[in-house]
């Protein structure tokens, strides 16, 4: 406090971000939506996509972060390439 009331203003420091993993399995990346609160709102999003998104969704064992299907479901839901990595970042350690 006193280094405050001398004047002083903290600053924030914007830490790069860590490697973007670029697979996860299946099981990670639903653990992490899960987690994010969005995996009710995938689902719903795949069950509305094409036939071939939903195989690989309901059959696939691992996630790529360049998987076509991944960038349908993004724009479906809005989502930014950060909030992807994000989602990547935190899979990795599930």
């Amino acid at each position: 406090i006193q280094w405050i009331e001398a004047g002083n203003e903290p600053r924030t420091v914007d830490y790069p971000m860590p490697p973007i993993p670029q697979e996860v399995t299946m099981r990670q990346s639903q653990q992490a939506l899960l987690r994010a609160g969005m995996l009710d709102m995938v689902e719903q999003v795949v069950l509305q996509a094409d036939r071939a998104i939903q195989i690989d969704w309901y059959t696939g064992q691992t996630i790529r972060r360049d998987w076509p299907a991944l960038k349908v479901v993004q724009e479906m839901m809005d989502m930014t390439d950060r909030q992807i990595d994000e989602l990547f970042l935190l899979a990795e350690t599930l």
